[in-house]
């Protein structure tokens, strides 16, 4: 009976022994404490970067007027933050538009002749609309810095009273080892253009509007053909093309 007993302690025992030889073999896992950063923002907006850099896990307080960022992490964490941090706080750069209006139609006026830069757009725009006629109609310039809103105003000579608008969203850069390529985001073109008035009985010229939006993107010293939009009812059409420099 004795010898029984025996034999069942053992039996319990043994199992109980091993799983805590077992536990002992396991190493203690260490607690990663939490370390706290601030680092200087010199040229972006801290609270822009902020939310970029959210999805690092970290506990981020931007503070617009001290141009800084509280980081409160793990070690590794706050680290890649600010190795984040160092990429993108950049200087701002400014971008140089220069917009080109052109007029195409089925037949070659008069008027029609492009400027020896766009002769290679021109090219371009007959074989694929079958253009037999193509033309400048302004030329904007427009400067502008990324993340910035801009817009401009012009006006055509032909038809007389022809207005126009250009709205950019947006301007951002990305670099390249050899180039820049802009992105403009919602570029919105816009013309009011005359129609002859069909009796005397209104004040003036009534119009009507032509135009579109595209996002875009162009490298730097590129020629970008934007969009199109139709012009009057002989099949004259408004096209954009757009050139982009960036600029100290």
């Amino acid at each position: 009976m004795k010898r029984r007993m025996l034999l069942v302690l053992l039996l319990v025992a043994l199992p109980l022994a091993a799983q805590e030889a077992k536990n002992e073999e396991k190493p203690a896992t260490a607690i990663e404490q939490s370390v706290s950063k601030i680092f200087e923002v010199r040229y972006r907006d801290p609270e822009t970067l902020r939310l970029l850099l959210q999805l690092f896990g970290a506990r981020i307080v931007a503070s617009p007027g001290l141009k800084a960022l509280a980081v409160t992490g793990p070690s590794a964490v706050v680290d890649a933050v600010g190795e984040a941090i160092k990429r993108f706080d950049v200087p701002v750069k400014n971008v140089e538009l220069t917009v080109y209006i052109l007029a195409g139609g089925a037949q070659e006026g008069p008027q029609d002749t492009i400027p020896k830069e766009l002769e290679s757009v021109a090219r371009q725009l007959r074989n694929t609309f079958s253009f037999g006629g193509l033309r400048v109609l302004d030329t904007a310039v427009i400067r502008s810095r990324e993340g910035r809103q801009t817009s401009a105003s012009g006006a055509f000579s032909t038809p007389p009273g022809t207005a126009y608008s250009i709205a950019l969203g947006g301007l951002s850069i990305s670099g390249m080892a050899k180039e820049n390529i802009v992105r403009i985001d919602n570029l919105r073109f816009h013309a009011q253009i005359p129609v002859d008035p069909r009796s005397g009985v209104q004040p003036s010229p009534p119009t009507r509007s032509a135009g579109f939006s595209a996002d875009v993107d162009v490298r730097e010293g590129q020629k970008v053909v934007v969009g199109k939009a139709n012009f009057d009812e002989s099949g004259t059409a408004l096209i954009l093309v757009v050139t982009a420099k960036v600029v100290e």
